[in-house]
């Protein structure tokens, strides 16, 4: 599981009576920056909550706003299987397998692979790259 960050708020009374609840948020990037924004969302998220509010989220929505659309190119005739045994020859194979796969692939399959799901194929190879394969004897 990835890193997350915890945060507790309580409602505190006069009283002595409290309330308390903990939320739970993942961390985008594990780095100072990834930890600092988790932990501020979950400081807001988690006050809104008690108090019961809504509310705008300038600088999530402005980024959303901000953000170029365009249109995701479909895959390409038989992408998905070509991917589905990618899949399986990174983890049962290794990474030198998998980079013997791709040198054999169509242009087509890896110029859409890296145009349109290079996050995906860089955690295959990762996990790839963790396989242990014995070698023959």
């Amino acid at each position: 599981m990835g890193w997350t960050v915890e945060v507790e708020t309580r409602l505190l009374h006069s009283s002595g009576q409290w309330m308390g609840d903990t939320i739970t948020v993942p961390v985008g990037k594990p780095d100072a920056q990834g930890v600092g924004s988790a932990l501020t969302y979950a400081r807001r998220y988690a006050l809104a909550s008690f108090a019961g509010v809504a509310p705008e989220d300038d600088d999530g929505n402005g980024a959303v706003q901000k953000a170029p659309s365009r249109p995701v190119a479909a895959d390409p005739p038989g992408y998905d299987n070509w991917r589905a045994d990618l899949e399986i020859i990174a983890t049962e194979q290794g990474l030198k397998a998998l980079e013997a796969a791709w040198k054999k692939s169509a242009d087509e399959f890896k110029v859409h692979t890296v145009n349109v799901y290079r996050t995906q194929w860089e955690a295959l190879k990762a996990k790839a790259a963790k396989v242990k394969v014995e070698a023959a004897s």
